[in-house]
């Protein structure tokens, strides 16, 4: 089945994500993203991953470019990297179908089956809420729907031959959506700054009960499985498992969402 949902790539273009740089590296850019998405469809994917990964390290950031990586390390046999550029893919596309798929696919051939802690149905309805979102379209909205606002208010202030009953229920529903975008909005905002999420990337982790090998190992985890970052000593840091254990790990084991 995977064989199916992953062989196309999202070719959405990357220009508009790096406004200050130079034209000339901007058209290198999209040249690297249609080269990479040339050698995934030709079934080179060490050579497309070569060209996608070119531009994350240039800084470029993309809900098409990390779904892309997301499927070219899937079909590497990186599952734990793939979830990875799923997750970042997610934070940017938001609610999508296809890549929805491709990650509860790549989950399946996880190893930990770790039970999360039950939530309250509010909490749970909430972070729904926020995952239909991404951030790009929670910002969008705010600002059409601000514009939109002010349109009105515009309309009524100058009195135009337009039915004021439909420019006041236009006024409060625009400004209930301005409302609800900001909300939301600021909502993604403040629980990404204060929660810091990983996907464990090394094959087989360890979790120690202190920052030293030498400390006892508590449980072993595999790559794909999403943590949280409690906080960090040195080269170590101390992550949360979905049921709630936490232990420590050396940094370079998980990378940051």
């Amino acid at each position: 089945m995977m064989q199916s949902v992953v062989k196309h790539v999202k070719c959405a273009s990357v220009l508009w994500l790096l406004p200050l740089a130079v034209w000339a590296t901007e058209i290198d850019a999209e040249r690297l993203f249609k080269d990479g998405n040339q050698f995934y469809q030709e079934g080179q994917f060490a050579q497309a991953l070569e060209c996608y990964a070119k531009l994350d390290s240039l800084g470029y950031q993309s809900g098409a470019l990390y779904y892309n990586m997301g499927n070219t390390y899937y079909r590497l046999g990186a599952i734990g990297y793939a979830i990875l550029y799923y997750e970042k893919a997610a934070k940017l596309i938001g609610e999508d179908e296809d890549l929805r798929t491709n990650l509860e696919l790549a989950r399946l051939r996880t190893k930990d089956r770790i039970q999360p802690v039950p939530r309250f149905s509010l909490d749970a309805f909430v972070e729904s809420l926020l995952q239909t979102f991404s951030m790009g379209a929670a910002a969008v909205g705010t600002v059409l729907s601000f514009y939109l606002l002010i349109g009105i208010v515009i309309m009524q202030i100058q009195k135009y031959a337009v039915n004021q009953v439909l420019l006041k229920v236009g006024f409060y529903v625009t400004l209930v959506a301005t409302v609800f975008f900001i909300l939301i909005f600021s909502a993604k905002s403040a629980r990404d700054t204060a929660r810091t999420e990983a996907i464990v990337i090394a094959a087989t982790l360890n979790l120690k009960s202190e920052p030293n090998h030498d400390s006892k190992t508590l449980v072993t985890v595999h790559e794909g499985l999403k943590v949280e970052i409690v906080r960090e000593v040195s080269e170590w840091v101390e992550i949360r498992l979905p049921n709630g254990e936490k232990g420590w790990t050396k940094a370079g084991n998980v990378a940051l969402i």
